[in-house]
């Protein structure tokens, strides 16, 4: 799925680079784990987090990908 979103992210004029993705999947934990408390679930939180930051991250570095693709082939 995370190739399908970042294909429809890149369609709809979103750009980002590895350093947007490992932002982007770092704020995702922090989110899961801190903001929505997370860690009160102890083993099961900090899994849940992970799982969202990787995610995350696989989503970003699929449209970092697409839009390297498309610097390379000199689309923009």
């Amino acid at each position: 799925y995370s190739v399908h979103t970042s294909r429809e992210m890149f369609r709809e004029g979103r750009r980002a680079g590895m350093l947007s993705a490992c932002l982007h999947a770092s704020f995702a934990f922090v989110k899961g784990y801190i903001l929505r408390a997370g860690f009160l679930d102890g083993a099961a939180g900090i899994l849940v987090a992970n799982y969202n930051m990787t995610l995350v991250f696989y989503k970003y570095a699929a449209l970092a990908e697409l839009c390297a693709d498309q610097k390379r082939n000199g689309g923009f």
